[in-house]
């Protein structure tokens, strides 16, 4: 089953890496030291009748966001609630094929927390993805408002693997994100380190109102 979450949240935007776990001082986010540039691509609603959401995905924006998830989560951030349901897809680069595609209801601006169900094709190790998402124009589908980032899954070391089963989930999102691991620090500090994930969103300057984070929207019933 498709995992979606709102949350409450104003914002904006993707990484990678391989290699031993070093030990770190910093408590932040590091981007991998040989990552490949990112590719970020907007189209506006230009040609569409009618005036569509602005759209964005939660990702680092010079350089290709990481997992190490075979079946990973993803943020989306929509400035309002779109008359359609929002559609992702995620596209494997190198076959150029689609390997997971669905339609999320928007029932609150804001912040979109999207999982990819494990009955969908997982990511490939040492693989680039193409992440994309379209608010659709009613009258004219191809003129919708999109973004598309590319991603790239990674086998982590022994080391992290060995680290990331010690510890419990706050410092977890701590360890992935000094190993450069974007999409699983962010995933895991939003479950269990809900100040750690404000900081990575404000790394890569993600605008958001810190009174709304708290507040997760699923489903119309608010928990805040």
């Amino acid at each position: 089953m498709l995992k979606v979450s709102i949350l409450s949240v104003v914002g904006v935007f993707v990484l990678g890496w391989t290699g031993a776990v070093v030990a770190s001082s910093i408590e932040g986010y590091v981007p991998p030291d040989n990552g490949r540039q990112q590719t970020t691509e907007s189209a506006g609603s230009r040609g569409c009748p009618e005036k569509l959401p602005k759209l964005a995905i939660a990702a680092p924006k010079d350089h290709l966001g990481r997992t190490i998830k075979s079946h990973p989560s993803f943020f989306f951030w929509v400035s309002e609630i779109p008359s359609q349901p929002i559609e992702i897809s995620l596209t494997d680069v190198e076959a150029e094929n689609s390997i997971w595609a669905t339609e999320v209801v928007v029932r609150t601006p804001g912040l979109v927390k999207v999982t990819m169900p494990e009955s969908a094709k997982g990511l490939q190790s040492q693989r680039t993805y193409a992440l994309a998402a379209v608010v659709p124009c009613g009258e004219r589908p191809s003129q919708g408002e999109s973004v598309r980032i590319l991603l790239k899954r990674v086998e982590p070391s022994l080391g992290l693997r060995q680290q990331l089963e010690a510890v419990a989930g706050a410092r977890k999102a701590k360890i992935l994100a000094q190993q450069g691991i974007w999409y699983d620090a962010l995933t895991v500090s939003f479950e269990h380190n809900r100040p750690f994930f404000e900081s990575l969103l404000r790394q890569i300057e993600f605008a958001f109102r810190n009174r709304d984070v708290a507040c997760i929207i699923a489903s119309g019933n608010v928990k805040c």
